[in-house]
């Protein structure tokens, strides 16, 4: 449109618009969630590391487990067979803590409950996932480190929602900030009074050794496992795709060792373990008179090799799972075949038969 008097197109006429308010990330519910979350790692550093881990750390374990479940159940998600196991058994290993003294089988149990966890928050809300099948370690790594680190960030941002929706969330923040800037000048300024009067100095030594700065120092040191935690029972919240062919895609992705690495890097193990079966074959074998280490009784010679195996157990499934997860299979094909892993040996010592 041009203006009568002076030819030109007319300005547009403003139009204020009101933006409309961002829809908030979290419910209620997730942000008291959240803050309630964010005392397990004060509470988990002092039920394992300052004190010995009992029947205190047991409680402390199936109360958070409880309390995911309850978040679960509140915010609607699904679960099925497999989840009410995977919680089952979470409870069962939390709960085995309070009935053994040994270390070793309390380490275990701890391992235990946090993959049953993190297992049984993976598998709530994910329809598409079967359990155990040919993508079962990438499930398995998405499920313990996917959901806490990927999830890290949710816990404080929750509780930082639930403080800036109250009414007084923002008086609340500016007077705590306020306190924080006077800290620096109020301590000097005491120090110089405490030094001018001895009076003064004992009144103000007697109000700082009353305040006790030990359970913040702990509650802000644990604050990096309370926030893996909830990742792990925010995960249990949202639901989630796990596709097979995306797995599939993704795996596969993930082979860039090649198979002849991986297969003589556990070459020198192998050897290990051989030389230990051949030098224990007298405790083994029945036709050697049952001899035995000495000063060591059948039950305390079965006992402590126990504790060992599961150790040595442990590692090797780590080993398999790790060489499951990342060999590649070369073809001339071009595929990703599995070779045998005796030919691609013999292939590697003489390359005449390449």
């Amino acid at each position: 449109m041009t203006d009568n008097l002076t030819g030109c197109s007319s300005i547009p006429e403003y139009r204020e618009e009101t933006a409309s308010a961002p829809a908030l990330k979290y419910s209620l519910r997730e942000s008291v969630f959240a803050l309630v979350f964010s005392f397990v790692g004060y509470f988990f550093i002092k039920t394992f590391i300052i004190n010995c881990p009992g029947i205190g750390a047991a409680i402390f374990m199936i109360l958070t487990a409880l309390a995911a479940a309850l978040l679960a159940r509140l915010s609607g998600a699904k679960s099925g067979k497999g989840s009410r196991i995977y919680f089952v058994l979470t409870l069962i290993f939390s709960a085995n803590l309070s009935v053994t003294g040994n270390g070793l089988i309390m380490l275990l149990d701890f391992m235990f409950a946090a993959i049953t966890f993190s297992l049984w928050a993976f598998s709530v809300n994910n329809s598409d996932w079967r359990g155990i099948d040919d993508s079962f370690i990438y499930s398995f790594a998405r499920a313990l480190f996917g959901q806490s680190f990927g999830n890290f960030v949710h816990c404080p941002t929750a509780s930082a929602e639930l403080i800036r929706r109250s009414k007084g969330g923002k008086a609340l923040r500016n007077a705590a900030l306020g306190i924080l800037m006077a800290i620096p000048v109020t301590l000097l300024v005491t120090f110089i009074l405490s030094s001018a009067d001895e009076r003064f100095s004992h009144i103000m030594g007697s109000i700082f050794g009353a305040i006790s700065l030990r359970g913040i120092w702990l509650y802000a040191l644990g604050l990096p496992v309370s926030f893996l935690v909830f990742g792990i029972a925010y995960g249990a919240v949202k639901e989630k795709s796990c596709k097979r062919d995306e797995n599939e895609v993704i795996a596969k992705s993930m082979k860039i060792a090649p198979g002849i690495m991986l297969y003589t890097s556990v070459i020198p193990l192998c050897a290990v373990y051989v030389i230990f079966f051949f030098s224990q074959i007298s405790y083994f074998v029945s036709g050697f008179a049952g001899i035995l280490p000495e000063q060591f009784s059948a039950a305390e010679y079965a006992r402590r090799g126990f504790f060992e195996l599961c150790i040595v157990a442990v590692i090797n499934l780590l080993i398999i799972a790790a060489m499951n997860l990342f060999c590649r299979y070369d073809s001339k094909s071009g595929e990703n075949k599995r070779p045998s892993p005796p030919s691609d040996f013999l292939r590697f010592c003489c390359p005449s038969l390449h």
